[in-house]
């Protein structure tokens, strides 16, 4: 019986990790891709300012703190390096390349949130 307990258990705290997982990425990149689509519209107009997106890359900071447990190393570096580099664009006042970069970064972080979803697919 315990044979067969054991390995019962193990899988069962398995999933349930992984389920946990799934829902915290999925609701930490949620506000991120949220704020992210408000400063797209906000370039767009050319309205964003540095204030602004320094309340941005804080969040960031902060979202970057919280997933660099849960996610490859490199798609958070990706996403950091593209977030650094729309800073100097806003600094510049650079709005078109800072539009781009905002999109990158949104896609980035959906593609992300997509690949801790718990499908077969994703594990194998």
């Amino acid at each position: 019986m315990k044979n067969i307990l054991i390995p019962i258990l193990v899988l069962i705290f398995l999933v349930g990790a992984g389920i946990a997982e799934a829902l915290i990425v999925n609701n930490i990149f949620e506000d991120f891709i949220a704020e992210t689509d408000k400063l797209i519209e906000l370039a767009k107009n050319e309205e964003l300012t540095q204030e602004q997106f320094e309340a941005y890359d804080s969040m960031w900071y902060d979202v970057r703190e919280k997933c660099e447990f849960f996610l490859p190393h490199s798609d958070v570096y990706e996403l950091n390096l593209r977030v650094s580099e729309t800073k100097g664009y806003v600094q510049n006042k650079d709005f078109e390349s800072c539009l781009v970069q905002l999109e990158v970064v949104k896609r980035l972080a959906m593609y992300v949130r997509h690949l801790a979803e718990p499908k077969l697919r994703h594990i194998l």
